[in-house]
């Protein structure tokens, strides 16, 4: 075995977690997929336990390792691919584990989308929490706004070695995964979901990912400042539009829409794409999305282009969008979504949420702000303005974490009063939290989750508590 070339090369940092590590590489060898090489990175390990640990583990060549000063989770990680033999990576942290068919199921996955760079699949919890989270099928614009899935994937070591490898974001360690997935995404390199629990992601008292979430609005200011043209107003809209378009314009059989045409409707509204009526689209053209697209017309409203001239359009279709986002949606699409166990169901159906929950940008400039066109403060003022359009003046949070701290800290309106079943009575920025009653229901013009990751949870323990009210009960974050 000394020429041994496996197909997948398994990187694990390490830095002083020599405690989790044997059980992280016994899953590794528990793969019913056996073209694999383990590179166990020690990152500059101080303890008294972690180094011995690793040289016990050690079974060259197939596990082996290299040793580091301790440089951070980026670092190890590009450390380790430079010492990598397979074409595909895995990147495993050293408390986490796999599945038994992990490597065989995201491989075959990312075999059978060659468009792809990298896969993912969802993750089980264990530790303080035992839960799943299942993710959404990919989309990029979405992934500006959140780290929608764990460090976790398969990627093929060419779109890595293309993507820069990773790099240390902001004045501490944390989003490196986030950053990576943002610039590959840039470069036309996309992921593709696995719909399968393969991952098991350990939650302790004291995590890395506890100290980035702590400080979670630095860090994203530190991301965007790091990848400015990515989240520059008119770079932002391009990338909306590709993969989350307000409006579909779907063009008739035989009509022709010249670029002066484009233009003239693009001076007035800049939030579609256009369409034929098979589905081709013609009308921004991005090669990468196209593979990627899960429905043949993806924009929130779609409507035909019916022999106006762009201007005339232009109008009349800001004045429809502007009547249509003024409304609030039913909820029968939410609460079938909130309910749904299956996880490809759940992958399609979030991420087609999603878009139809998605801000339309009205305006035909760019935004100031990546918060102006899409993300929870965006999501936030559409359900305000709603909420104000259709008289509802007295608004309940349903939710009291991490998520409703910080948004309190924006520009948004405040609540009357936090409901939290988990939560005892307190304050929380002036507002009053306590548990939620029958009666609340009827108090209340209406009540809002507030939650990122657990936004199908809280919906569900909402709409059990009030199970005749679900109209009242809204969740614009999916």
């Amino acid at each position: 075995m000394t020429n041994y070339k496996p197909t997948i090369s398994i990187l694990v940092p390490c830095h002083n977690y020599g405690q989790y590590l044997t059980e992280c590489v016994k899953s590794v060898c528990r793969q019913n997929f056996s073209s694999w090489e383990l590179i166990l990175v020690d990152d500059g390990s101080d303890d008294a336990v972690t180094p011995q640990i690793i040289e016990d583990l050690l079974d060259p060549p197939r596990i082996k390792a290299i040793r580091t000063t301790n440089m951070g989770l980026a670092f190890a990680r590009n450390n380790g691919v430079e010492a990598a033999h397979g074409d595909f990576l895995f990147f495993l942290d050293a408390d986490d584990k796999l599945a038994p068919s992990a490597l065989y199921e995201m491989l075959h996955t990312l075999k059978s989308h060659p468009e792809a760079a990298y896969c993912y699949c969802s993750t089980k919890t264990f530790g303080e929490k035992d839960v799943i989270w299942p993710h959404h099928i990919y989309n990029h614009f979405f992934e500006l706004y959140a780290n929608n899935f764990q460090a976790s994937v398969l990627m093929r070591k060419s779109a890595f070695i293309q993507a820069g490898g990773f790099h240390k974001v902001g004045p501490g360690y944390g989003f490196e995964d986030w950053d990576l997935w943002i610039r590959m995404g840039r470069l036309g390199l996309h992921g593709v979901l696995c719909p399968k629990t393969l991952l098991y992601y350990q939650l302790k008292p004291s995590s890395m990912i506890k100290d980035t979430m702590s400080n979670y609005d630095e860090m994203v200011q530190a991301l965007r400042q790091k990848n400015q043209s990515i989240f520059d107003g008119y770079a932002l809209l391009q990338t909306k539009r590709a993969w989350s378009p307000g409006v579909t314009i779907i063009v008739p059989k035989g009509m022709q829409v010249s670029p002066d045409a484009i233009m003239r409707l693009e001076s007035q509204f800049s939030d579609f794409e256009i369409c034929q009526e098979n589905g081709e689209v013609i009308w921004p053209c991005s090669p990468s999305q196209i593979a990627f697209r899960p429905e043949k017309f993806i924009g929130k409203y779609q409507i035909t282009w019916d022999g106006f001239s762009p201007n005339e359009f232009a109008e009349t279709l800001k004045a429809r969008i502007d009547m249509w986002e003024r409304n609030l949606p039913t909820n029968r699409g939410v609460l079938e979504y909130a309910n749904l166990v299956e996880l490809e169901q759940i992958a399609r159906m979030g991420e087609a949420l999603m878009r139809s929950t998605a801000p339309v940008w009205m305006d035909a400039n760019a935004p100031l702000s990546p918060d102006d066109l899409e993300g929870t403060i965006a999501r936030t003022k559409l359900f305000e303005k709603k909420a104000k359009h259709l008289g509802l003046e007295k608004i309940a949070w349903f939710g009291a974490g991490g998520f409703a701290q910080r948004l309190l800290n924006y520009p948004v309106d405040r609540p009357a009063t936090i409901l939290d079943d988990n939560s005892e009575s307190c304050r929380l920025k002036n507002v009053d939290v306590r548990k939620p009653e029958s009666e609340d229901i009827n108090t209340f013009d209406a009540v809002l989750i507030v939650s990122d990751t657990f936004c199908r949870e809280l919906y569900k323990r909402a709409t059990m508590l009030w199970p005749k009210h679900i109209e009242k009960i809204h969740c614009p974050y999916f």
